[in-house]
């Protein structure tokens, strides 16, 4: 059994040099579109189909995908017994017609707003920060 839940994460990144963070509905904090690939799912798959339920954006381009993975530990094992995340990293643009729609979304999100990368990382837990910067270094945005 694989230990860690494949997963993917969208860094939408703007030509002002900012990335795309939501604030999450339950609790506040601040994060990047992510999720799970589902079993028979690509990880292109489960790029476009996060993307568009988090936050409804239906069309959007990949710039970049990230030529490794990387891992992080959750601080407890899931109902599955999964100890983490395995994250394929994607450098996306959002297309101006296609902004984000969080009313049509699945409400994981109250919010978005634009954020330096390395301002982000200071809202990230310490078990989870160390992964995500080694994400952003991968697209070559820090």
């Amino acid at each position: 059994m694989d230990h860690f839940r494949n997963a993917i994460t969208a860094v939408f990144y703007s030509e002002d040099a900012k990335v795309l963070a939501c604030r999450h509905s339950d609790n506040g904090s601040l994060q990047l579109p992510q999720g799970g690939i589902e079993p028979g799912e690509t990880s292109e798959q489960a790029l476009y189909r996060e993307v568009l339920e988090e936050l409804g954006i239906e069309s959007f381009s990949v710039i970049k995908r990230a030529l490794e993975t990387n891992t992080y530990v959750w601080p407890e094992p899931n109902s599955k017994g999964q100890i983490g995340q395995r994250i394929h990293w994607f450098l996306c643009q959002i297309n101006p017609r296609h902004l984000p729609n969080l009313s049509i979304s699945d409400e994981s999100f109250s919010e978005v707003t634009w954020i330096a990368p390395e301002k982000l990382l200071s809202h990230f837990p310490d078990w989870k920060a160390p992964a995500t910067e080694q994400g952003f270094r991968l697209l070559g945005i820090l």
